[in-house]
């Protein structure tokens, strides 16, 4: 994954295999000739299959992953690039998730001016729950979290940010198979009662529903699995002017 800043050079951020011990996350700065100008270890840590995701603040580029420690404990972390180096990584919340297998799950982030907004899965204490934060200052600190989904979350969440509203998509058991639900928020107000954008199907096929923001209007999209294979479904959402 990367952004492009004005300065011409791409910041990524991607997951490579530590064959002595685990993932590690690293980052680059890439040329527009795909010169590796520099690259660097964020952390020598981190869940093996849960994507990771960046965005870019208006004080440089922030990226948010699922860390991995001694002892299992598998929560989401962050850390901030200001042009010349990334920050010490560290918890957005210490859910305390211990799992011995990655979960597949990881955190989703948005950015716009100084706020940033991140949704994420946990299933600490044996409960499935979706939580999201918000930052006033470029992810330099987080809020504590929302709780989206308190029982029957199945995560692979998405978020976005439209004139100061965070909004939340996630997935979780329906009565029969699986809804993606939205939530808006202004920082912790919620603006309008949770929606529910789509049915879907539980299984790993479905894959992550994407949500992108295009003037004033959310686009979503996810892959619908039957009987004669596969194919992708959209669904757009005007947003208020």
């Amino acid at each position: 994954m990367a952004r492009r800043p004005k300065n011409g050079w791409s910041v990524t951020a991607e997951k490579y295999y530590n064959l002595d011990y685990a993932m590690t996350l690293r980052g680059a700065l890439i040329s527009n000739s795909g010169d590796i100008k520099k690259s660097f270890l964020i952390d020598d840590s981190v869940c093996d299959c849960c994507p990771t995701s960046l965005a870019k603040t208006n004080n440089g580029a922030i990226v948010a992953y699922r860390n991995r420690t001694e002892d299992e404990i598998r929560d989401i972390y962050t850390s901030r690039f200001n042009g010349e180096q990334w920050s010490d990584p560290k918890a957005v919340f210490n859910d305390n998730w211990k799992i011995n297998a990655c979960p597949v799950n990881g955190p989703k982030l948005a950015a716009q001016d100084s706020m940033v907004s991140i949704a994420w899965h946990t299933g600490a204490n044996d409960k499935h729950t979706a939580k999201y934060a918000y930052s006033a200052d470029q992810g330099t600190t987080f809020s504590e979290p929302i709780i989206l989904n308190d029982s029957t979350s199945l995560g692979r969440v998405d978020t976005e940010i439209y004139k100061g509203i965070s909004y939340l998509t996630w997935m979780e058991k329906g009565e029969s198979d699986a809804v993606l639900k939205m939530a808006s928020f202004d920082k912790d107000k919620q603006i309008n009662q949770t929606k529910t954008v789509a049915k879907l199907n539980e299984s790993r096929r479905t894959g992550f529903p994407q949500m992108e923001r295009l003037g004033n209007a959310l686009f979503f999209a996810w892959t619908h699995p039957d009987s004669t294979g596969t194919k992708i479904i959209t669904k757009k959402m005007t947003l208020n002017p």
